[in-house]
């Protein structure tokens, strides 16, 4: 599982990533963090302006190779621009068995 927050942010942003068990905390921009995924977890991460800017907030799971179906990336992705906006992103239940 990986969580991505980018953009422009002048002041910053206070950024909480994690799942349905923890949560991980940071100010550390952009983002690009990396947890094991499990099954039947949601994992989410959630990203705040600390003024101006403009910011994008991804989950992304890379989808395991399954017979007769493609490889590759997918992932949830949320926005905020200006103020003290929040940008969210959310997977569905379970990445692992499929995203609807």
């Amino acid at each position: 599982m990986e969580f991505i927050v980018t953009g422009s942010a002048p002041n910053g942003v206070d950024i909480t990533y994690g799942d349905d068990a923890s949560n991980h905390q940071t100010r550390t921009f952009p983002l690009d963090a990396t947890r094991p995924t499990k099954k039947n977890v949601v994992y989410w991460v959630m990203a705040q302006l600390r003024g101006s800017g403009r910011i994008t907030c991804k989950v992304i799971i890379s989808n395991p190779a399954k017979a007769g179906h493609a490889t590759g990336n997918t992932g949830r992705v949320g926005h905020a621009d200006g103020g003290h906006n929040t940008c969210t992103a959310q997977t569905p239940n379970n990445p692992i068995g499929g995203w609807n």
